[in-house]
């Protein structure tokens, strides 16, 4: 596993928030190059408490997290619920040589879940 040293730093930044109403012609090409990406259903990226079961914060914590960016939009992340929490885990099936990518994945999906809940509740 990488390791950061005392003298590195891991800087990232993320998207927050929706896309502006009207593309340019750039950004509809990206789009339609990205399309065979589609976001994964919950089923696959959540296990523990069933839907029916979920507070309204979690659920909204869940589909914010969903929704979240990830590096070449792998959703990296795994979700296990119990009553009164979320614990987000990077899915060890997908390629370990990206370990760094796939922890900043994580954190971005934290993220989303935080705001997500948080403006639910």
């Amino acid at each position: 596993m990488a390791q950061v040293a005392p003298n590195e730093r891991v800087l990232a930044v993320t998207p927050v928030g929706y896309a502006k109403e009207g593309s340019s012609l750039q950004e509809r090409a990206m789009s339609r190059f990205g399309r065979n990406w589609r976001r994964r259903p919950m089923s696959e990226l959540v296990t523990g408490l069933g839907e029916k079961d979920r507070p309204d914060w979690m659920k909204a914590a869940l589909e914010a997290a969903r929704l979240a960016p990830s590096a070449m939009n792998r959703q990296p992340w795994r979700f296990q619920v119990d009553k009164n929490s979320i614990t987000v885990s990077a899915d060890s099936a997908l390629n370990p040589t990206m370990v760094v990518s796939k922890r900043l994945d994580c954190g971005i999906a934290m993220l989303h879940s935080r705001l997500g809940g948080s403006a639910a509740a």
